[in-house]
């Protein structure tokens, strides 16, 4: 079962998008207008709702969808088209869903999940929030003003990311981030996860807090003043390496 909804893009304010198992992929192109369609069992896509409202377009599963399971036939995929030009606030909650975004260029995205899988692709934006529970996060090429993880166990991955601020936090989460330019402050607190950082400066100026943890330091100076990276972390590992 299909279905299929238009909207004009300027008269959208924000999108919100609240589902629970679905796959969803965002892809912002060359369409003029936002385009949604919902494909899947006659039983799930009926429930979606779709609308515009004062605040923004809203899509969303009554009660996060919970009363279905998708191992006994349920399924749904979501593809949602949006302007390139639209700028304005993203913010999509899944809970085990995978969710993929591609080509967003605005002013706030904010992507939450409990177990799903998110991925970022070609993200332009002032200010990106991503967090899980135990699902996982791999972005490529995001450049943005301040960059906020969390996570409990989830893992993330950033790879050729552009970012001024970046502050994380998790519990038991593995981080890794490969930055392709230099940065100004970054802001990382774990538990017992490992931290691996990618960095092109010469100098960073490092302050580790850590209980039994060990901290490696590959081609790079510590030196007051320099772009600042703030760990505090009790049995996890940390890497910081300069990057040719």
């Amino acid at each position: 079962m299909e279905k299929q909804f238009q909207f004009t893009a300027e008269n959208i304010r924000r999108l919100n998008i609240n589902v629970a198992w679905p796959h969803l992929e965002l892809n912002f192109g060359e369409r003029e207008d936002i385009h949604v369609l919902i494909a899947g069992d006659d039983g799930s896509v009926p429930h979606m709702k779709v609308e515009q409202t004062e605040q923004g377009l809203l899509i969303e599963q009554p009660q996060f969808g919970l009363f279905k399971d998708y191992r006994i036939g349920s399924w749904m995929q979501i593809m949602v088209e949006v302007p390139r030009s639209f700028s304005r606030l993203v913010d999509i909650n899944t809970v085990s869903g995978s969710c993929i975004i591609r080509n967003y260029c605005g002013e706030d995205l904010r992507v939450d999940t409990v177990s799903g899988k998110i991925i970022l692709s070609d993200i332009q934006s002032a200010s990106l929030k991503a967090g899980s529970i135990s699902g996982s996060l791999s972005a490529r090429n995001v450049q943005c003003e301040e960059l906020k993880s969390k996570s409990v166990s989830g893992s993330f991955a950033y790879e050729n990311l552009q970012a001024a601020k970046i502050r994380a936090s998790s519990v038991s989460a593995k981080q890794s981030y490969e930055l392709a330019e230099k940065f100004q402050s970054m802001d990382i607190t774990t538990v017992s996860g490992s931290i691996e950082i990618f960095q092109p400066c010469d100098k960073v100026d490092a302050r580790v807090r850590a209980v039994s943890s060990s901290v490696f330091y590959d081609g790079v100076e510590l030196e007051e003043g320099a772009p600042r990276i703030a760990v505090n972390l009790v049995s996890g590992n940390l890497r910081i390496k300069k990057t040719q």
